[in-house]
């Protein structure tokens, strides 16, 4: 067992509570990691795995208490030293510091916010004994953590890591039930999904269940590349809703997949079509940054050739929300009008039948 000083200090929950806004935010950081390893694993056959485990509450009357959750990977591993070098990294605080100022993510440290516990076992070679890397919420003011070459309590010999999350904090173990963190997941995460990067599944008993991407309403009209000039090529997937939609948005995704933001949140979108509540869809540009605190992207050259591209095909949409609209409207507009003439017809035979005399 090798212990490592880590330089967080007692400002280190403040510093997680402005990364991670919300307890689905910091599962989503350990969601990331997976995936970024499979992304480097370069696998055809990523597996990410989600499971929750609970425990029965003393005098609960049956009710039971969430207990723990494990992120797993079949992604490249780490070793025992890329371990350490994890930790001395996201431990500076000089790091923490600039946390504060939206300049630089804190990773692993984001457990604190769900659990009391985090043991990261993982191999980068198939058939080796796993290595484990322990924080706990308790060390997190003095500033250290562990480094255990073999863990009794988690040790695996797959290639891959494991996420345990241990005692989960009772405050928030009701904002991350399977079908939350189910539906959450398949939003941030749609891009991969829908392109099969990956596969995703979570359980909460024995049996895992598939996590799909966020499925679409509407018509589909655009499925299509944009050339962003020296900077790559992105992905836009749109559909218009028959009417209006106070929750019709397009999400902006960037590299591995995940979610970066709302394109309205950002000024130069928040104008027609895109914030049209009729409009729908997302957009993904591996190219695009993400700030540190994830939750918008970084306004850089590339960003701003991607929305010269973009506003390109404005008018296009424009179009294409008025030839929906047009349509949906014709095809009810004719729907109420058979349902009218059916009612006329039966009243006039009934009024023949005498049924309705004295109408």
């Amino acid at each position: 067992m090798a212990k490592v000083t880590l330089h967080t200090g007692p400002g280190v929950f403040e510093v997680l509570a402005h990364v991670c806004r919300s307890p689905s935010e910091a599962l989503k950081q350990f969601v990331e990691n997976a995936a970024d390893a499979i992304e480097q694993a370069k696998t055809e056959e990523g597996q990410i795995l989600i499971k929750l485990t609970y425990q029965p509450v003393l005098n609960g009357l049956g009710a039971h208490a969430l207990q723990s959750i494990t992120v797993e990977d079949n992604g490249v591993g780490i070793t025992p030293e890329k371990m350490k070098q994890v930790l001395q990294q996201i431990g500076d605080s000089e790091k923490l510091h600039l946390a504060l100022r939206g300049e630089q993510g804190i990773g692993l440290l984001a457990f604190a916010l769900i659990a009391e516990e985090l043991h990261l076992t993982s191999t980068a070679t198939e058939g080796e004994p796993s290595s484990c890397l322990v924080l706990k919420r308790q060390w997190l003011k003095k500033g250290h953590a562990e480094i255990i070459k073999k863990c009794p309590l988690h040790e695996h010999t797959h290639q891959g890591t494991i996420a345990h999350l241990e005692g989960i904090l009772p405050e928030i173990s009701i904002q991350l039930s399977k079908d939350r963190i189910k539906e959450y997941l398949g939003q941030q995460f749609a891009s991969d999904l829908r392109t099969n990067m990956y596969a995703m599944s979570i359980s909460d008993n024995h049996t895992y269940e598939p996590i799909h991407p966020q499925r679409f309403r509407g018509v589909k009209v655009m499925s299509t590349n944009l050339h962003v000039p020296k900077a790559g090529v992105a992905y836009i997937e749109l559909y218009v809703l028959p009417w209006e939609m106070a929750d019709a948005s397009i999400n902006l995704y960037g590299r591995g997949g995940t979610r970066i933001c709302s394109l309205k949140d950002l000024q130069d979108f928040n104008i027609l079509p895109w914030i049209d509540q009729r409009l729908e869809g997302y957009i993904r540009f591996d190219r695009l940054a993400r700030t540190a605190d994830k939750t918008a992207v970084v306004q850089n050259e590339v960003f701003r050739a991607f929305v010269n591209e973009l506003r390109q095909l404005e008018p296009k949409v424009h179009q294409l929300i008025e030839e929906v609209s047009a349509e949906s409207q014709e095809q009810r507009f004719n729907i109420i009008l058979g349902r009218a003439g059916r009612l006329i017809d039966k009243f006039v035979r009934y009024r023949e039948k005498g049924i309705l005399a004295g109408c």
